[in-house]
């Protein structure tokens, strides 16, 4: 979605009524910082909000082996990949106020390795142990199993 607007936009800047607008030196240097404590921010509260209750073998004594509800990992989940996004949006603005293309495309790139590192991997984890635990404590007819 994010490259498909970077194109159109590109598209427009021939035109001949494009007015260029040059991204100040400041944006140039506190973007990119408050793009990657998104990025950091993300995993820290995914990692925080579902450590242990996520489907994850636990590394601490005492922590929960218990599951997440579905709706409350989904929540956390979605929060986490918002923060990520924040990276790619914060791309896409410095793109916006003048930037290339090519330019925004590591921050694209650090929003979708935060997706693909962390977040599916752990999606996947809990779902798995999710669907493990309901057709263990489901007996063979879809019983209560006791």
């Amino acid at each position: 979605m994010y490259v498909g607007v970077c194109y159109m936009t590109e598209a427009g800047r021939a035109s001949q009524y494009y007015v260029p607008r040059v991204p100040t030196p400041a944006s140039r240097l506190v973007i990119p910082i408050i793009s990657g404590l998104a990025l950091v921010a993300s995993v820290l509260w995914f990692k925080m909000r579902t450590g242990g209750r996520s489907g994850d073998t636990p590394k601490v004594i005492g922590i929960s082996t218990d599951l997440m509800s579905p709706a409350a990992f989904q929540t956390e989940m979605v929060i986490a990949t918002s923060i990520a996004h924040m990276c790619a949006i914060f791309g896409l603005t410095l793109f916006f106020m003048g930037g290339s293309a090519a330019g925004f495309l590591p921050y694209a790139a650090g929003s979708a390795l935060v997706d693909l590192l962390v977040i599916l991997p752990a999606a996947l984890r809990y779902w798995s142990e999710s669907e493990r635990r309901q057709t263990t404590s489901a007996g063979p007819f879809g019983g209560s199993g006791a």
